[in-house]
Parts: structure tokens; C-alpha cells; sequence
């Protein structure tokens, strides 16, 4: 089994996100525990308390860690997702061409990636696999949800 963990980033345009993403990181339940471990360790080697984010987004460092000590987090997050055989898949789409479509920004990139896991990666692998997404807002993520893989009445 495995399980792929979605998120977006850049919801809304600036000079600084031209791009909306959508991406999940896939992770083999068996690998999941162990993967957490080595996470865990990179926060506490690099200064991280129990409460502070450890994202990508570089305006969310904590104000104690150093942009050296975040660098390195960063970069031993990655190296500990390879060493677990971690997949990471994405959809981009240009604030530009998608401004006129923002009702459905999230929804068509999530079904990009849930395509992307469903059909191909647990095809290749002929195995079942479980999404945990990130919330929507204004529980949007209900109806979506049911859209995708409810029974339409």
C-alpha cells in the first residue's frame, strides 16, 4: 500500500508565486514510520522546537533557525525521502492562464495528481494506495471528495 500526502502552495498570485502547485508526495505505508523518525531527527540536529513549521516556504522559518541551519533541514528532508524511496508528483499551472478559472484551480490540479496516483503509479506498482490531503478551506473538500468518489445522485 501506499499513501500520498497532497498539498498546495501559492494559492494566491504575486510577484513572487507566478505559479499555483499542486503536489503529493507518495510514500510506501511501510515506509512511513520510519521516514518520520529520520524527519523528526532532522528538526531537533538543526534546531527545530516541537511547534514550528518545517516547510519549503522560506517566510516560514522560525525566527531562532538560521538560514544556514533551514537550508540544511531542507535539503536532509530530500535526501531522507530518497533514502525511503519517496515519489513526489506535481501540477503547475501560470497564475496568468488560470486567473480566469480560480473556482476550479484546486480542484483540477488535485485531479491531475490523483490521476497521476491512481492510474499510473498504483497501476505500474499493481497496489492499492490511501490520500491524505490538506484541508480546503470553507469545507470545500466535502463535495469535491464526493464528486470524485462518491455515488452521483
Amino acid at each position: 500500500m501506499y499513501v500520498m500526502f497532497c498539498d498546495e502552495t501559492n494559492l494566491d498570485p504575486s510577484q513572487r508565486a507566478r505559479f499555483f502547485i499542486y503536489g503529493g508526495l507518495i510514500v510506501s505505508a511501510t515506509a512511513i514510520g520510519s521516514l518520520t523518525d529520520a524527519i523528526e531527527g532532522i528538526r531537533h540536529d538543526h534546531g527545530f522546537q516541537p511547534d514550528d513549521s518545517l516547510k519549503f516556504q522560506s517566510s516560514s522559518r522560525p525566527g531562532h533557525v538560521s538560514q544556514t541551519a533551514w537550508n540544511a533541514a531542507k535539503g536532509a528532508v530530500i535526501a531522507a525521502a530518497r533514502s525511503h524511496d519517496a515519489r513526489f508528483t506535481a501540477c503547475l499551472v501560470l497564475h496568468n492562464i488560470a486567473r480566469r478559472q480560480r473556482d476550479h484551480l484546486i480542484d483540477w490540479q488535485l485531479n491531475s495528481v490523483l490521476s497521476t496516483f491512481g492510474q499510473e503509479f498504483l497501476g505500474l506498482h499493481d497496489d492499492v494506495g490511501l490520500v491524505i490531503m490538506d484541508r480546503l478551506g470553507r469545507q470545500q473538500e466535502y463535495p469535491l471528495m464526493r464528486e470524485k468518489f462518491g455515488n452521483a445522485r
